[in-house]
């Protein structure tokens, strides 16, 4: 019966019995429990670190700009950069192609950028064919479908012919210079008279419609 008894205090619900062991070794391991459990609690508690790292943050984040989300009234659009006495430069975007003789026909069409991300507004066009003697005229479109020169808006409406080979042709005078997003240029070779080895068009450029 005493055994009985015994059995049934122990399976009582709500009566549980439980002995922690008090060697010195588990007292140490407590104690740095312990210690680490404050050392967490103070850092927790001291939020003015975690703002200022915050603060930081944004501030960095702020400054590196992202070329497609780069603002139109910041460095007039173009990629910054810092420069080694703590101040912000720009580096002027630009797009190179170079066609070899056997793409150089009239009538030939070839890309040169998109879709673009972000639009963006040319600055200034430069072509150059050599080492042999040029003598042919590219025309420039852009337009949210390919190829479509009759549908597509003219960069420049009078091209100039690039008949130079070592100075080539600079094109400044833009007609049409703002590229909206998601839309294609590419270049049309309306008159070919001599092809050259080479020949190469940069389009310098920056972010925004303005």
């Amino acid at each position: 019966m005493k055994k009985l008894l015994f059995l049934l205090v122990l399976l009582s619900p709500g009566i549980i019995y439980a002995q922690w062991p008090t060697s010195s070794a588990n007292s140490a391991t407590a104690q740095q429990i312990s210690d680490t459990a404050n050392v967490l609690r103070a850092e927790m508690t001291s939020t003015a670190t975690i703002h200022d790292t915050a603060d930081v943050l944004r501030t960095e984040i702020g400054d590196s700009l992202d070329a497609r989300e780069i603002k139109t009234n910041g460095l007039l659009g173009k990629k910054a950069f810092w420069g080694a006495t703590d101040s912000l430069g720009s580096v002027t975007e630009q797009i190179e192609l170079e066609l070899d003789s056997t793409l150089q026909l009239a009538g030939h069409q070839v890309r040169i950028a998109g879709p673009l991300p972000s639009a963006i507004t040319i600055d200034s066009i430069h072509t150059v064919g050599g080492p042999t003697t040029v003598n042919l005229t590219a025309a420039y479109y852009y337009n949210d479908s390919l190829w479509t020169d009759a549908s597509a808006t003219a960069i420049i409406t009078s091209p100039a012919a690039t008949t130079d080979e070592y100075i080539g042709a600079w094109q400044s005078t833009l007609n049409n210079a703002t590229v909206p997003v998601n839309n294609f240029i590419w270049l049309t070779f309306t008159a070919v008279t001599t092809a050259s080895n080479k020949f190469i068009v940069v389009i310098r450029y920056h972010y925004g419609s303005s």
